[in-house]
C-alpha cells in the first residue's frame, strides 16, 4: 500500500491538468495518504475518491482552500481504526480539524502545536489515551476544542488559558485528574465550558469569576471540593450542573441565587460529608459550610432520628450504635448533605468522680452522673488483684438528668479492695468507670459466707484462711477442705442437704473461727 500510495502521490504532484483541478502540494499530499493508512482507508464506511487521480478537494471528508492547501478534514463517523499519524502536523494550513465517533487510539500527537491555523479541533468518542499535550496552549485561533469521551488521563494543561478566543471546550468523559488550572481563567470568551465525568480535585479556582460570557458550565461527577462562590455571579448562565463533587454548603448558598442552578438538581447530590469523633468525650462533627445560622442538622442513630439542631454541627452521643447526620441549608434549598456512619461502642459511663472510702470495716462508694439517657443500671464490680472483677450489686440507674448514687460494701477483703461502676444502657451496651481502690487493715474484717443463704456455691470473706471443716447441725463433720493462706476462696455445697451448717475456720496464722450458713 505504501508503494502505491507513493506513486499515486507523483501522479498527482506531475500529470499535467487544468489549473482549477490543481492538486495540493506534496506535503498535504503524504500527511492524508498517511492518514489514509494509519487508519485503515479501505475499510473506512466513505472514502470516496481517496487515492485516486480525482482532485484532492473531491476526496470524501477533505476541504482545499485557494492556495491549493488542505484546509479541513471532517471524517467524523467513518470507521477510522487506528492512530493519529504524527505527520498530520504537516498540515499547517489546516483550520478544521474533525475526526469524531470513530476507533481511534494511542496519543494525540504532542507536536500539535503547529497548526497554529486550527480553528476547530474535535476528537470526541474515539479511545484516545495519554495526556493532553501542552502544546495545545499554541492553538491561540481555536474557537472550538473537544477531546470529550476518550480515555485521556493527566492533569488540563496549565497552557489551556492561552486560548483566549475559545467558544466551547468538551474534555468531559475522560480520566482527567488534579485541579482546575487557574489559567482558565483567561478563556474569557468561552460560552460552554464542560469538564464534568473526570477525576478533577480541588477547589474551583477563583478566576473562573472572569468567565462572564459563560451560558453552559458542567463540573459534576468529579472530585471538587472547597468553596465555589464566584461561579454566583456568572450572571449569562443559562445551565449548570456541580453536582456529585465534595461542596458543602459554602459557596452554595451563592450559587443557589443564580437562575441557572435553579432547575432541578443541578447542584445535588453531592458526596458524603466526613463524620469527625472526638476522642475525649466522643462528640461527632460535620464541617458543611455555609452560613451557620441557615444550616440544619437531623441527628440519626441506626436509622432513627434522635435529634434536630440548627445553626450547631456538634452532637454527643448518649448510647451505643450506629450516627449519622443529615444537614439541610435555608438557601441552599436543593442540596441534602449526607453523612459517613461512625458506630459507637463503649462510650464513656456518665459517672464522674467515683470515689471509694473505708468507714468500720466497710467501703462507702459514691458516684455522679451527667446527663443521663438511656441507662438502665449501674452494676458495682469488686476486685482483689485490679485485673478480675466480680459483679456485688446492681442499682437502677434514674434514666434522666444528673444523679447521685452510693453503696456500702459491707464485706470487702483484708488488704487492697478495687472497684469499678458498669453502665449497662437499655439497648444492652455497657461501659467503665475509672478503677478506684481503698485499703483495709489485717484483723479488721469478720469471717462471713456470701450469699447465706446459699444454694450452689458460697464464697467465704476473709483472709489468710488455711482450713475449713464443714459440720452439719448434729455435730458431723461432712467436708474438709485444705488451703494455703487463701483469701475469699470458694465453697461448693450443692451436695449437701438442706439445713443449717457451721464452718471451723483456721488461718495460716493460728486464728480459728466458727461462723454458720444455711443451705437452701
Amino acid at each position: 500500500m505504501k508503494q502505491l500510495s507513493t506513486l499515486l502521490i507523483a501522479v498527482f504532484l506531475f500529470t499535467a491538468i487544468t489549473p482549477t483541478k490543481a492538486q495540493v502540494n506534496t506535503q498535504d499530499s503524504l500527511a492524508l495518504v498517511d492518514l489514509y493508512d494509519s487508519t485503515g482507508g479501505p475499510n473506512w464506511t466513505i472514502n470516496t475518491n481517496w487515492l485516486t487521480k480525482a482532485p484532492v478537494s473531491t476526496w470524501w471528508g477533505i476541504g482545499v482552500d485557494s492556495d491549493n492547501r488542505v484546509d479541513s478534514i471532517e471524517l467524523s463517523y467513518t470507521g477510522l481504526v487506528g492512530t493519529i499519524p504524527s505527520s498530520i502536523v504537516n498540515l499547517t494550513q489546516i483550520r478544521y480539524l474533525t475526526l469524531d465517533g470513530n476507533s481511534l487510539t494511542g496519543i494525540i500527537p504532542t507536536s500539535i502545536g503547529n497548526l497554529t491555523n486550527l480553528q476547530v479541533f474535535s476528537l470526541e468518542y474515539n479511545q484516545l489515551s495519554g495526556s493532553i499535550p501542552t502544546s495545545i496552549g499554541k492553538l491561540t485561533n481555536l474557537l472550538h476544542l473537544t477531546f470529550a469521551a476518550n480515555q485521556l488521563t493527566g492533569s488540563i494543561p496549565t497552557s489551556i488559558g492561552n486560548l483566549t478566543n475559545l467558544r466551547n471546550m468538551y474534555l468531559y468523559g475522560n480520566q482527567l485528574s488534579d485541579s482546575i488550572p487557574s489559567s482558565i481563567g483567561n478563556m474569557t470568551n468561552i460560552t460552554d465550558l464542560e469538564l464534568n465525568n473526570n477525576n478533577l480535585s480541588g477547589s474551583v479556582p477563583a478566576s473562573m469569576n472572569n468567565l462572564t460570557n459563560l451560558v453552559y458550565l458542567f463540573l459534576h461527577e468529579n472530585q471538587l471540593s472547597g468553596t465555589i462562590p464566584s461561579i454566583g455571579n456568572l450572571t449569562k448562565l443559562t445551565d449548570g450542573v456541580i453536582a456529585s463533587n465534595k461542596f458543602t454548603f459554602a459557596g452554595m448558598e451563592a450559587i443557589a441565587k443564580n437562575s441557572a442552578f435553579q432547575i432541578g438538581n443541578r447542584y445535588a447530590p453531592q458526596a458524603t460529608v466526613p463524620l469527625l469523633q472526638n476522642n475525649t468525650d466522643t462528640t461527632l462533627s460535620v464541617s458543611v459550610g455555609g452560613t451557620p445560622a441557615n444550616d440544619t442538622y437531623k441527628w440519626y442513630n441506626s436509622g432513627k432520628l434522635i435529634a434536630t439542631i440548627k445553626s450547631d454541627s456538634t452532637y454527643r452521643p448518649t448510647s451505643n450504635g450506629q450516627y449519622y447526620v443529615v444537614a439541610t441549608n435555608a438557601v441552599a434549598t436543593q442540596l441534602t448533605l449526607y453523612s459517613d456512619t461512625i458506630t459507637i461502642t463503649n462510650l464513656p459511663i456518665k459517672s464522674i468522680n467515683l470515689q471509694a472510702k473505708e468507714t468500720n470495716g466497710q467501703v462507702l462508694l459514691q458516684w455522679q452522673t451527667i446527663d443521663e439517657l438511656n441507662t438502665a443500671s449501674f452494676i458495682i464490680q469488686h476486685s482483689t488483684d485490679g485485673a478480675t472483677f466480680s459483679d456485688i450489686a446492681t442499682k437502677e440507674a434514674v434514666c434522666s438528668g444528673n444523679n447521685g448514687y452510693s453503696f456500702i460494701d459491707k464485706l470487702p477483703a483484708e488488704g487492697i479492695n478495687y472497684y469499678r461502676i458498669k453502665a449497662v444502657d437499655k439497648d444492652g451496651a455497657s461501659s467503665f468507670s475509672k478503677v478506684v481502690s481503698v485499703q483495709l487493715t489485717v484483723n479488721r474484717l469478720p469471717f462471713t459466707v456470701v450469699p447465706n443463704p446459699v444454694r450452689d456455691v458460697a464464697m467465704i470473706r476473709g483472709s489468710h484462711i488455711a482450713s475449713v471443716q464443714v459440720i452439719d447441725n448434729k455435730g458431723n463433720l461432712v467436708k474438709v477442705i485444705s488451703l494455703h493462706d487463701a483469701t475469699n476462696p470458694t465453697l461448693s455445697v450443692s451436695n449437701l442437704a438442706t439445713g443449717v451448717y457451721y464452718l471451723h475456720i483456721k488461718t495460716s496464722d493460728g486464728e480459728e473461727k466458727v461462723i454458720s450458713f444455711v443451705k437452701q
